[in-house]
């Protein structure tokens, strides 16, 4: 008994968090104003990097009507080079994902690229995107 309970907290524990980091997170987002797409698993987390192909039905979201599947469309890896360009074309050139670990933007127009990229003392990524790097030396993402 002490072990179903324990197991039910920790579920309703990490379900909350869940709910309060997608609610902080979506609260940033608003301010930057850009369309919003509100995704319950981040694109990094290891768990779901390994797992997500392991669920069909995870894959037959994405056909949910009023874009409630949205989000099981750009959280793989790679979804950018199976999805072309239609996602863009749907909700615009660019757009935030709003996970509980983190608001990532999402890029598709070039301009906005070019100032991004030619800025990026202004737009830093996140120091864990470059940990695989590390192998080849710590100054290669200089």
């Amino acid at each position: 008994m002490a072990i179903l309970l324990f197991l039910g907290t920790s579920i309703l524990a990490f379900v909350v968090w869940t709910a309060f980091s997608i609610f902080r997170n979506y609260q940033v987002a608003r301010r930057i104003g850009l369309p919003i797409v509100i995704s319950p698993v981040s694109t990094l987390n290891p768990f779901w990097i390994l797992l997500w192909r392991g669920f069909p039905a995870i894959l037959s979201l994405k056909h949910l009507p009023f874009g409630l599947g949205t989000w099981a469309r750009c959280t793989s890896m790679g979804w950018a080079f199976q999805d072309k360009h239609k996602l863009h074309d749907e909700i615009g050139p660019l757009f935030t994902l709003v996970t509980p670990a983190a608001n990532e933007v999402t890029v598709a127009d070039p301009e906005a690229a070019h100032a991004v990229l030619a800025r990026r003392k202004d737009y830093i990524k996140p120091a864990v995107m470059y940990e695989q790097l590390n192998v080849f030396g710590r100054n290669l993402n200089t």
